[in-house]
């Protein structure tokens, strides 16, 4: 009867000379800026969620957007998005802004064209800029 050994392959050992620095690119991975334009913050504050048209879009897709990213970035189901939104623009001194309700972020979301679920499992740094003219992701160093 003949017994085979098994074995496990070695793992490769690196030996880090610099922890300071590799502790920091540690703690920096996954950073998210978001930058709202004025006239963006403008036209979210117009809006009146009180007037309800049926089949007419209340909020934005600058507004919408804004509020998924965030909910996406920190592992929020929507209902937890819209109150951390609106904890988020009462800080700002915004808090008077309509917030989006789950069910409309729901709705609205397979419809827009920015996907970054990607980008963040690599623990890429997103920065995102909303305009007037909507939303812009870069990346790293873009």
């Amino acid at each position: 009867m003949e017994t085979t050994q098994l074995t496990t392959p070695s793992k490769d050992t690196y030996k880090l000379k610099n922890w300071k620095a590799y502790n920091k690119s540690l703690c920096n991975g996954g950073g998210l800026t978001i930058w709202i334009e004025d006239s963006v913050l403008r036209s979210w504050q117009d809006i009146d969620s009180t007037k309800k048209v049926v089949g007419e879009q209340t909020y934005p897709d600058s507004v919408i957007l804004c509020c998924l990213i965030l909910g996406i970035q920190y592992h929020q189901p929507l209902r937890q998005t819209t109150g951390f939104v609106g904890s988020l623009l009462t800080l700002m001194g915004k808090g008077n802004y309509a917030i989006p309700d789950y069910s409309t972020l729901c709705r609205r979301q397979d419809s827009l064209p920015v996907n970054l679920t990607k980008r963040w499992e690599k623990g890429e740094n997103i920065h995102i800029a909303i305009d007037s003219t909507g939303l812009k992701v870069y990346g790293e160093g873009e």
